[in-house]
């Protein structure tokens, strides 16, 4: 059997995750060697998980007016706007919070 890509893997593990079959019912329907076919459905699956718990970055934005500094906080459609820079520690929390994240 020729090579196949991950193009074509990803395509097999979403037609699996739609479907109510076994692994090794989903394999013999499609023709293809279990083995095989759990390397990519692990590693594929792991990768979503991954990309889906890495960090997400927040813009701030910190603008010098005339005799003070400001701070615009965006998370998503909130826009938390301070008359001075917060404390690096503060805005972690914040961040977390706001997320749901865990300290």
């Amino acid at each position: 059997m020729a090579r196949l890509g991950r193009r074509y893997w990803q395509s097999m593990v979403s037609k699996f995750d739609k479907s109510e079959l076994s692994q090794e019912a989903f394999c013999d329907a499609h023709g293809l060697t279990l083995g095989t076919f759990r390397s990519w459905l692990y590693r594929l699956h792991r990768e979503r998980r991954e990309a889906s718990a890495a960090p997400k970055f927040v813009e701030v934005v910190a603008s010098k007016s005339s005799s003070s500094q400001s701070c615009v906080v965006v998370i998503g459609k909130v826009e938390l706007r301070f008359d001075h820079v917060p404390d690096v520690a503060y805005l972690g929390a914040l961040l977390r919070a706001a997320s749901g994240a865990q300290p």
